[in-house]
């Protein structure tokens, strides 16, 4: 049977490195509030009395910061739930001015209400399901927090509101590729009550509007199922795919190998970085090629097989070739057939023709004239059914 081989010369420096192998089942994600986030936060605050009571609400405009984490799961994407693991909104304060009673012979009684320190606070971890917009609702205990001062012709108080109550909280969840963002965040109202103060109990409820709140953080994409089997390594062999670290290094570097497929850019990295050698390295694993234009490396392979003829041997070769990949081709047609790096590569080629892994060479090429960076061009009779190296 006749083959043909196909070379290259490629120097190429490879570098290792450590990876570590993920091994829990739940994907955490540390998330800060995104700068420039705000918060509208309502306090309704409620005084009654024998002689009777009155409601007012007023609206405090709020920067807010904090943070937390949350977990999502199963332990790859697509994502189908999210935990909230711990969360805290931070509240700027403010002062807002209530007019309560009016109407009455006396006039209104004026209220300055003053509020530093205001967070809510997840008391406990929440789970719940995702939509298909990376919607989810929460039914959770939160808990309320501020410094207050309350000022009237009636009395001054001061203290600290701290108050939990079990409040629906809501938003969207987008975590894709390492990145995760959250927002169209609710959170329900929390109603506190602040005991007597000059003959009135005093009830607030307070309601923040985290509309304009978002927030932002990463996790670490895990491996799919397929890392360290070869089963995302599509068909162009596995180099890197089939080792679980290089796996998981080179998702994290792109994570379309890990979502989609091992192509040959995957191929590319991992035999960058991983320093593994090309699957056809050997003329044993030498990789069929119908018409067309196929991408190939040369990086950490080795040399193989039978020297060149004299078209391709001189001083500075020696008469082999150095750094070599195998390919087959199997022309459908008596034909001329044509194997070409011209202009194609950014380094120096060989092409090699020979009948067999360990065959006579029938046809070489080096710094083919015309050809740009030392490529080359070779072209052979092909017969039809003969399979060639």
């Amino acid at each position: 049977m006749k083959s043909l081989r196909t070379l290259k010369n490629a120097a190429a420096a490879s570098s290792l490195f450590a990876f570590a192998v993920l091994a829990h089942a739940d994907v955490p994600s540390s998330v800060t509030v995104d700068g420039g986030s705000t918060a509208s936060v309502a306090i309704q605050i409620t005084l009654t009395s024998e002689f009777g009571g009155d409601t007012q609400t007023r609206i405090l405009g709020s920067n807010v910061s904090g943070g937390g984490v949350v977990v999502f799961r199963p332990d790859s994407e697509p994502f189908d739930e999210v935990e909230l693991a711990n969360l805290e909104f931070q509240l700027s304060g403010g002062t807002l001015e209530y007019q309560f009673l009016c109407g009455g012979i006396l006039g209104c009684l004026d209220v300055t209400v003053t509020l530093d320190n205001i967070r809510a606070i997840l008391q406990s971890p929440s789970a719940a399901g995702l939509d298909g917009g990376g919607n989810a609702g929460f039914n959770a205990d939160w808990r309320l927090v501020a410094d207050y001062t309350i000022t009237s012709i009636l009395s001054n108080s001061a203290g600290v509101l701290d108050t939990v109550s079990s409040v629906p909280f809501g938003g969207r969840f987008i975590a894709s590729e390492g990145d995760v963002f959250i927002n169209q965040l609710s959170l329900g109202s929390i109603a506190s009550s602040l005991g007597e103060t000059a003959g009135f109990q005093v009830e607030l409820v307070t309601s923040v509007d985290l509309s304009n709140t978002s927030l932002s953080g990463n996790f670490d994409p895990l491996p799919p199922k397929a890392c360290g089997s070869g089963g995302y390594c599509g068909s162009i062999g596995a180099p890197g795919c089939d080792d679980l670290n290089c796996c998981i290094a080179i998702c994290e570097l792109d994570f379309y190998c890990c979502e989609t497929a091992w192509d040959f850019s995957c191929v590319e990295k991992a035999i960058e970085y991983c320093g593994v050698t090309p699957d056809n390295d050997d003329c044993i694993d030498a990789r069929p090629l119908e018409l067309g234009r196929h991408p190939f490396t040369t990086r950490n392979s080795s040399r193989d097989g039978p020297g060149l003829i004299s078209e391709c041997a001189n001083e500075t070769n020696g008469g082999i070739l150095r750094g070599d990949v195998w390919f087959t081709h199997t022309p459908q047609f008596d034909n001329g057939v044509l194997v070409s790096t011209c202009g194609l590569v950014d380094f120096d080629t060989q092409i090699t023709i020979y009948e067999s892994c360990n065959g006579l060479p029938l046809a070489c090429s080096d710094d083919e004239p015309g050809c740009a960076g030392g490529s080359s061009r070779v072209g052979f009779e092909g017969v039809a059914g003969e399979t060639y190296y």
